[in-house]
């Protein structure tokens, strides 16, 4: 069996940067805007991101429909607040 695998992807967890506890000062700034999210932090910005990079079941929609069977995902540096 043959399957397609992205090995590079981004997900922004948007309830996880909602609550940043102690960490407020540091963590990304999040606006999500009629379903277009943008983050920007220390670092940078990226903006006009659609529901696959923070809704789950966008992206697995996204997924099916690109006929990708699996994906890893990784923290956009954007999240990484040292």
């Amino acid at each position: 069996m043959i399957m397609n695998i992205d090995l590079h992807s981004h997900f922004f967890p948007i309830e996880a940067l909602r609550n940043p506890g102690k960490y407020e000062n540091r963590a990304p700034r999040i606006v999500l805007d009629q379903g277009k999210l943008s983050v920007t932090s220390q670092i940078g910005m990226r903006a006009g991101l659609g529901a696959g990079a923070y809704d789950p079941a966008a992206r697995i929609k996204a997924l099916d429909e690109m006929k990708i069977d699996l994906q890893a995902i990784s923290p956009s540096p954007i999240l990484l607040f040292y």
